[in-house]
């Protein structure tokens, strides 16, 4: 019998080949493992894939498009750009945008005076040009691009702009100009990364408070000198209409006037023709009853006038027509 006081602790009894196979399977299925991870390439929405072989260092003149795709791992390298809208916000207001702190762009007026501009640049990657870009930029990422590539552009293209107009327009109401031209050449110039510009905003223009009370009483006084033109166009353009109302009233009152001058003219001419007419039907009728009168006519109508007092009428068939009239009447 053992003594209750002692234990005698026996190893397992595992052999040095079988933990060696157990460390080799373990290190094949971490490789396994790394590598199958490093062949899938995932492309967000939004963006497209660039594949790079570094056998060959050729870019591939294609792209991947957004889901899951294959590699070679560490032979083929894989960089994603966006292909929908990006933002670049540049202002001088704390917390906002990618800079911490002041992020204006500084610029000089024709005037030589120092302002600060807010602006908003919307770009994004031309998507069969992505190749291009990469090559170009030697794989960088889309944040080490929008720094050397978009921001520069705006710091460099958004003051030339302004150092050809004044302070009054930039502060005042010609910002949509300034916009309208740092688009145009801003543009140009982010096409030669293969960038697509989309939109150039103008935010809030910063100047020194003395300036900027200059410039409010300079567009207070443009302001009031615009509304005294607008009242005086007004005025203008009333009298105008006034006038043209008054002399269309002129113009019917003489053209109704004329009218019935025409209609009196017309009815007298009408009256006169009908007087005329029914003249010459009275003469043509005379002129026809006198052809018609003959002797015997005159005669008959005679004895037709005295035929109710005669009883006896001697009707003679000479030049008189009625001899002894007078005798026979006595009788």
């Amino acid at each position: 019998m053992r003594s209750s006081g002692s234990y005698n602790f026996q190893p397992p009894n595992i052999s040095l080949r079988g933990v060696s196979a157990i460390i080799t399977v373990t290190v094949i299925l971490l490789a396994l493992l790394i590598v199958g991870s490093a062949s899938f390439v995932n492309i967000r929405p939004g963006y497209v894939g660039v594949l790079f072989d570094q056998r060959t260092h050729q870019v591939n003149t294609g792209f991947i498009e957004p889901g899951f795709g294959f590699k070679v791992p560490l032979v083929q390298l894989v960089q994603e750009y966006p292909v929908g809208t990006q933002v670049l916000t540049m202002i001088s207001r704390q917390q906002e945008g990618r800079v911490v702190g002041d992020d204006s762009i500084k610029a000089q007026s024709i005037e030589g005076q120092d302002i600060f501009i807010d602006a908003t640049i919307k770009y994004h990657v031309i998507k069969e040009l992505a190749g291009k870009l990469y090559e170009k930029w030697q794989g960088s990422n889309i944040q080490f691009i929008e720094d050397n590539a978009v921001r520069r552009a705006a710091r460099s293209v958004i003051p030339i702009i302004a150092g050809k107009m004044t302070v009054i327009g930039i502060y005042g109401n010609e910002r949509d100009v300034l916009e309208k031209n740092a688009l145009a050449l801003l543009k140009d110039e982010l096409s030669k990364d293969y960038i697509e510009l989309e939109a150039v905003q103008i935010g809030e223009v910063h100047i020194s408070d003395a300036l900027k009370a200059s410039l409010e009483q300079k567009v207070a006084a443009q302001q009031a000198a615009e509304r005294a033109k607008f009242e005086l166009d007004k005025a203008e353009t009333e009298a105008k209409t006034a006038a043209a109302v008054a002399k269309g009233k002129a113009d019917g009152r003489a053209a109704e006037a004329k009218g019935e001058s025409d209609y009196v003219s017309i009815l007298a001419t009408g009256k006169a023709n009908a007087r005329r007419i029914e003249a010459d039907a009275e003469a043509f009728y005379n002129i026809t009853v006198a052809k018609s009168l003959t002797p015997e006519l005159v005669q008959l109508k005679a004895i037709e006038k005295l035929s109710d007092k005669l009883q006896v009428i001697l009707a003679p068939t000479g030049s008189t027509p009625i001899i002894g009239l007078d005798s026979l009447l006595k009788k």
